[in-house]
């Protein structure tokens, strides 16, 4: 578990680099995964469950956004 002291400089880090396009929801999305990077995932899971999802460009961040949700879940059982 990061510390709080590193969270704080990964999320000005973030805004820093991203600030001219981000909404919150993108900054807590790439905030989350920067935090939980050390869990172990199945890429071939992820792929496959994007592309049984919705096939819109603009809904492709939620779509992605709704599979880390499912692979947490997934991962905490």
């Amino acid at each position: 578990m990061l510390h709080q002291k590193e969270v704080f400089q990964t999320l000005r880090r973030l805004k820093t680099w991203l600030r001219s396009t981000m909404t919150e929801d993108r900054l807590l999305g790439l905030a989350l995964l920067h935090i939980h990077r050390d869990i172990d995932v199945d890429i071939q899971k992820i792929i496959d469950r994007f592309a049984s999802k919705k096939k819109k460009p603009s809904d492709r961040y939620h779509t992605l956004k709704y599979l880390f949700v499912q692979l947490n879940s997934d991962l905490k059982m």
